[in-house]
């Protein structure tokens, strides 16, 4: 696997990514993604929000929102090399933290979708007619968003820290696997060239010998020396 082929979910299944994102979830009641480096989440929604499930993502141009704002984040968080807390485009607060492998950022955890303030309703129905989104529905989903201070948003978002930590852990174990598998893969090839290499370069002399010797026959040898070539021949 080369450097610039390392993808998050030939590292770790997303069966298992899925497993600790709803273990996640569960602990802290916060809706959490893990996404590739792209920004494109490969684990499936877990306590994700009406608002941003049923309204933001279901519109096209809010699900390429989300994107971006997954892959900012993962990018932030991998610059300055900590988790990190920003406001997505629909106007929640969301934190990312970096999954790293080999040195080279896979993916991120992504999550929050709560607010810690409320976003005017005529704010809230522009932006959900720029989304072409029904504006009544917007309204009240965003509603029941969860509202939460600053100070549990940074216990949450350093515990994510942690435990982006422990996947980047995994992945980087798995990464140096694939390489010594890589490598021991590698080591036959060249073992079987080689010898593919060197009886090709021993037979083509060796027919030469055998033919050159079989004609000797066809002569008027001496036993003794009829002998010798026939040894040859037989070795």
């Amino acid at each position: 696997m080369e450097h610039d082929e390392l993808k998050l979910t030939d590292l770790i299944s997303t069966d298992t990514l899925q497993i600790i994102q709803d273990s996640f979830c569960s602990m802290c009641n916060l809706a959490i993604g893990i996404a590739d480096a792209d920004g494109v989440m490969v684990t499936t929604d877990t306590l994700g929000a009406e608002f941003c499930c049923d309204y933001v993502k279901k519109s096209p141009l809010g699900r390429k929102r989300c994107e971006k704002c997954d892959r900012l984040g993962g990018e932030r968080a991998y610059a300055e090399g900590r988790a990190v807390i920003f406001n997505c485009h629909s106007g929640l607060v969301d934190f990312a933290a970096p999954i790293i492998a080999n040195g080279e950022r896979v993916g991120s955890i992504n999550g929050g979708q709560v607010r810690t303030h409320d976003i005017p309703e005529e704010e809230l129905r522009a932006y959900a007619r720029e989304l072409d989104v029904d504006p009544d529905g917007y309204v009240k989903a965003y509603q029941k968003i969860r509202l939460i201070d600053e100070a549990e948003l940074e216990r949450s978002t350093s515990f994510i820290y942690k435990m982006s930590k422990v996947i980047s852990d995994m992945a980087y174990d798995r990464y140096t696997l694939l390489q010594a598998n890589e490598e021991i893969e590698r080591a036959a090839r060249m073992k079987t060239d080689f010898l593919a290499n060197m009886s090709h370069e021993i037979r083509t002399p060796m027919n030469a010998v055998i033919g050159m010797a079989e004609m000797a026959l066809r002569e008027d040898l001496p036993p003794e020396a009829r002998g010798y070539v026939n040894q040859i021949i037989s070795s």
